[in-house]
């Protein structure tokens, strides 16, 4: 009988004892795996926030540029034309003001 207890009580301690570095190895794998799955997912989380932001810049930069075209085409085509029409007619009328307001300063 008191070798079946030392035997189960040995058998209990190996047990342990085996399970204790079991949990020390699986703990080393799972954090190997860890590190390395996190670090690819911030190496393609970076790649993907470069190339979004390269793509929303490159669309900005086309929207500008087509809205300076755009208005590029509406100064120079038949808006263009009424707005220098108003510009110089604002001119003139500017121009006529200061002249009368010169005469009526003189003659009256």
């Amino acid at each position: 009988m008191h070798e079946a207890i030392a035997g189960d009580a040995i058998l209990k301690s190996y047990s342990e004892e085996t399970r204790k570095h079991f949990a020390a190895v699986i703990k080393s794998l799972i954090d190997d795996a860890l590190t390395r799955a996190l670090n690819l997912a911030h190496a393609r989380m970076d790649e993907w926030v470069k190339k979004t932001l390269e793509h929303s810049m490159a669309e900005a930069q086309k929207a500008l540029s087509a809205a300076n075209s755009d208005f590029k085409n509406k100064i120079t085509g038949a808006w263009g034309k009424l707005i220098w029409a108003c510009f110089g007619g604002g001119l003139v009328a500017g121009a006529l003001l200061l002249a009368g307001g010169f005469w009526l300063g003189k003659n009256w």
